[in-house]
């Protein structure tokens, strides 16, 4: 049996084998490094020694993690901006509100509930993201309590209320997007994968699970790539691996 890590790039997985990979950490703040190739982060100190970290979204050409959180981000704030237009929808043609009144199930509260921040920083403006977004939500149902009473005290209600509550997410959004470089470190973790006494690290953007498969279920030719040395794929739990048989950072990148 072959001991795997599976970690995320993107939407694509890749495993690579568990006795490359001293440690898994969380991404942190990296010093530059000058004249350093481009897919080299920087460097950190681990146990007395200063090692690169690779981005390995860099090796293989795709755009900076960073990218895809603004994307998602911009997404999130016009889910919401459409939920108010529902509402109001709701309210003044008397048609029921399809949208969901509960925080943990829209695109925002599913991300924020699967997301730890680890800079002090975007710890604050995530607990008072958190907190008016659920505020945000919770409005619906006085909206609808209102709209028992009256229709216009509803829909001021929306206009005085909800809406404030909706600039304020879209703030501490903002505010999350200007500082996306922190925000992404509280995503994103290091592989630190040694080879033949060299030790490095690999960003990625998660890891996933450690898997044991037989070497049998991998199919592909072997590729021999300057950097990157590919097994072959395997079908994993139901979704397609790319299996690395080993990272090689030759001396022109280090």
């Amino acid at each position: 049996m072959r001991s795997l890590i599976v970690f995320t790039v993107e939407s694509n997985r890749y495993a690579i084998d568990i006795d490359r990979v001293e440690r898994i950490m969380q991404a942190q703040y990296l010093t530059p490094r000058a004249g350093s190739n481009e897919i080299i982060d920087g460097v950190m100190s681990y146990q007395n020694n200063v090692i690169k970290i690779i981005n390995f979204r860099k090796m293989i050409g795709l755009e900076k993690f960073e990218t895809g959180v603004v994307e998602k981000f911009e997404a999130l704030k016009d889910g919401h901006k459409m939920w108010i237009e529902e509402l109001t929808n709701s309210v003044a043609n008397d048609v029921p509100f399809t949208e969901t009144t509960d925080p943990h199930k829209c695109g925002l509260g599913i991300w924020l509930d699967s997301y730890r921040p680890y800079d002090p920083e975007i710890e604050k403006i995530y607990a008072d993201l958190n907190n008016v977004h659920k505020a945000f939500h919770e409005g619906a149902i006085e909206v609808h309590d209102k709209k028992q009473k009256s229709t216009i005290e509803a829909l001021q209600w929306i206009e005085s209320d909800v809406n404030k509550k909706y600039e304020q997410v879209i703030h501490h959004l903002d505010y999350m997007q200007t500082n996306m470089d922190k925000v992404a470190l509280s995503l994103q973790k290091y592989l630190l994968y040694k080879d033949a006494g060299n030790l490095f690290g690999i960003k990625v953007d998660n890891v996933e699970d450690i898997v044991h498969i037989d070497d049998k279920i991998i199919q592909g030719a072997k590729i021999d790539g300057d950097m990157l040395v590919i097994d072959g794929v395997a079908e994993i739990n139901n979704s397609l691996v790319t299996i690395i048989g080993k990272v090689d950072i030759n001396e022109e990148v280090a």
